[in-house]
């Protein structure tokens, strides 16, 4: 282990700046491994405690309002513009049979909240999804940086051949074992964040098929409620 890190300490510049990027790479892939992790964890805890609620099928306004203090639950979010926008179409329904007026065409139906719930899907999606574009370029970027290294490394090895005339180990050993490091770096970089980026798209595939589900629950019982 001593050796390798000292072969790593006395390589070329090429190989140094190579292990440079990797090392940012990786660094900044666990930041965003945990950081995934603790937002999917505190949104899945306070997901299950509004749906408990959902369930309990407390009155929308009351719902509402507990809600608003999910602030990391992407069901609760969703639910809170949705309802948001059917509380402004009853609004709307209720002012025009004070004044004796047919309600606008508006108010008719309830497309314009089925609208706003999926652009509230969509919003939750990218506040899930952000930084994730960085994990999928450390684990395409990765194997391809340590692939640049040890290609440069070998060609130095090839090349100090040639000035030295000779092919024996004591050669061209230290320059081939300091070029397969950076491969074995930009693989050590580069698992984790496929593992971890596969886990996240998984599940967040499934957040969303969820959040249409619940979406279309909401429609529908609003759609009861909006029938006189």
């Amino acid at each position: 282990m001593g050796d390798v890190i000292r072969l790593t300490l006395n390589s070329g510049a090429v190989a140094m700046v190579v292990l440079g990027i990797l090392f940012i790479l990786s660094i900044a892939s666990w930041a965003i491994t945990f950081q995934k992790i603790f937002i999917l964890a505190r949104a899945g805890r306070e997901s299950s405690r509004f749906l408990r609620q959902f369930r309990e099928k407390m009155a929308w306004n009351d719902l509402y309002r507990t809600g608003r203090n999910y602030r990391q639950s992407p069901f609760a979010r969703v639910f809170v513009k949705g309802f948001q926008e059917f509380y402004r179409l009853i609004k709307i329904r209720e002012e025009s049979k004070t004044q004796g007026s047919d309600a606008p065409a508006e108010a008719a139906s309830l497309s314009s909240v089925a609208q706003v719930l999926r652009s509230g899907i969509a919003e939750e999606m990218s506040r899930f999804d952000k930084y994730l574009p960085l994990l999928s370029t450390a684990v395409s970027a990765s194997p391809l940086l340590g692939l640049f290294g040890t290609v440069w490394g070998v060609m130095e090895a090839f090349l100090a051949i040639g000035i030295r005339q000779s092919a024996d180990i004591g050669t061209v050993g230290p320059g081939i074992a300091e070029a397969l490091i950076t491969t074995v770096v930009g693989l050590a970089v580069a698992i984790p964040a496929l593992a971890a980026y596969n886990l996240f798209a998984s599940r967040l595939g499934k957040l969303e098929d969820e959040l249409e589900l619940f979406a279309g629950d909401l429609v529908r019982l609003w759609e009861r409620d909006w029938r006189p």
